[in-house]
Formats: C-alpha cells, sequence, structure tokens
C-alpha cells in the first residue's frame, strides 16, 4: 500500500504514523489501553510522560516545516495526552492519599 504513494504522500502517512504510535505508547503507559503483546493494562507514568515529552521536542524541532494538516495533528495529539497524563497524574496522587 505504501509503495503506491507519491514521495510527498508517503512522508505524509510515516510522520502521521510516528505521532500516533507515540500517542498509542502514551496511552499504554498511562493505563488507558491494554498492551497488545500482553493484555494487560499497566501504569508507567514516568514513560508516558516521555513520550509526551518526545512528541513536545518533534513539535519544536519541525515548527514551521510542517504542513497545516500535521501541524494540527500533532497539536491536538499533544493537548489530548497532556489532558489525560494531568488526569492520571492527579488521581495517581489522590490514591496514594487515601492509602
Amino acid at each position: 500500500m505504501i509503495d503506491k504513494l507519491s514521495a510527498e504522500e508517503r512522508e505524509k502517512f510515516l510522520f502521521s504514523f510516528l505521532i500516533m504510535s507515540y500517542q498509542t505508547s502514551a496511552l499504554m503507559q498511562m493505563g488507558q489501553l491494554k498492551d497488545p503483546h500482553t493484555q494487560k493494562v499497566e501504569r508507567n507514568l514516568d514513560n508516558a510522560k516521555l513520550s509526551i515529552d518526545i512528541l513536545g521536542m518533534l513539535q519544536q524541532k519541525t515548527k514551521n516545516n510542517l504542513t497545516k494538516d500535521e501541524a494540527d495533528l500533532l497539536e491536538n495529539i499533544l493537548r489530548e495526552l497532556r489532558l489525560a497524563y494531568i488526569k492520571e497524574t492527579s488521581s495517581a496522587q489522590q490514591s496514594k492519599k487515601t492509602a
């Protein structure tokens, strides 16, 4: 499938795939998705933060070098992940207080 795309379409596809891969990883690390290999939900908020930080670094490094669609995709995913991370860390802190 990807072999039939133009060079520009291939780059857009690969960029989107990379961004969504980090999104999926961050969601699994926050315990919001099952790990497809273990079929378990596991939380590692430190790794989730790292995945989000990597996307943030990509956003900075690619600033003014993305199409509007690519920039919007990255911005929206980062916003969603950051909000989810805040929610997860808040609930983790609440759990520690009640334990």
